[in-house]
């Protein structure tokens, strides 16, 4: 096989890995981006949670001040009535007493609601607090192979990258402005192989690889004589004999 042949061979190679390592590596960040989101998210649903029961706790707390409010002044209207001096004023006090009483009991079913409510959420929490920490390692652990893999993939890109200069080096003018040409016009895939098909009745042909048009016998002939390349008569790729073994 023509030397540059090779060369140019290595070079698509190189360039074909190139093009998945970069598309690989442009679409890292946004999944990382995204981890970094859920795992945000989640630590906030975690503190949410202990904050939540902290609330509540302060609640319960101005309920009970709220009720031994309540208490002292039905003690004081309890007093005062004891110091009334005639049926009107008692009547007065007893009716501030009853509805004194009556509001003691509405803050009492909210201390008990409200102790209800707190202690099912104590109940709660150490269960949920526990399966959001080992929903966050597992993002994390997932979170740290993304950032490895980029590193891995920017090292990897520069390794090819400078492989791929030294082969173009090795390459004479004709042949690496043929390439950067055709790559400009085609895409990456410049380097065709030239394949033979099976057809019914024993019948062969051969077709390029890169645009799959049917090739001349005499053309695909050459190609096999001279051990060499050629342009494909269609397509305009670089196209050279390959018999599968």
């Amino acid at each position: 096989m023509n030397e540059s042949l090779k060369v140019l061979i290595e070079i698509q190679e190189l360039d074909t890995e190139i093009q998945k390592a970069k598309i690989r590596r442009n679409t890292l960040p946004k999944e990382i981006e995204s981890l970094e989101s859920q795992i945000t998210r989640i630590k906030s649903e975690k503190e949410k949670i202990i904050s939540d029961l902290k609330k509540e706790e302060v609640k319960l707390l101005e309920l009970e001040v709220d009720l031994r409010e309540i208490q002292e002044r039905i003690r004081n209207y309890q007093e005062k009535s004891r110091q009334v001096k005639n049926n009107e004023e008692y009547r007065a006090m007893l009716s501030q007493i009853e509805h004194a009483d009556t509001e003691k009991r509405k803050k009492e079913e909210e201390i008990f609601l409200q102790m209800e409510m707190i202690e099912k959420m104590k109940e709660e929490k150490p269960k949920r607090i526990k399966e959001l920490e080992e929903r966050i390692s597992e993002l994390e652990a997932n979170l740290n192979i993304l950032r490895e893999e980029l590193q891995s993939l920017q090292e990897s890109l520069e390794l090819r990258e400078k492989k791929k200069t030294v082969l173009v080096e090795k390459l004479p003018e004709r042949e690496k402005q043929m390439y950067e040409k055709l790559q400009s016009r085609v895409g990456p895939y410049v380097i065709c192989k030239v394949i033979k098909t099976q057809l019914p009745k024993g019948e062969c042909e051969y077709v390029c690889t890169g645009c799959y048009s049917v090739l001349p016998l005499s053309f695909v002939q050459e190609l096999k004589l001279k051990q060499d390349y050629s342009k494909c008569p269609n397509c305009g790729r670089i196209v050279y004999y390959y018999e599968e073994m």
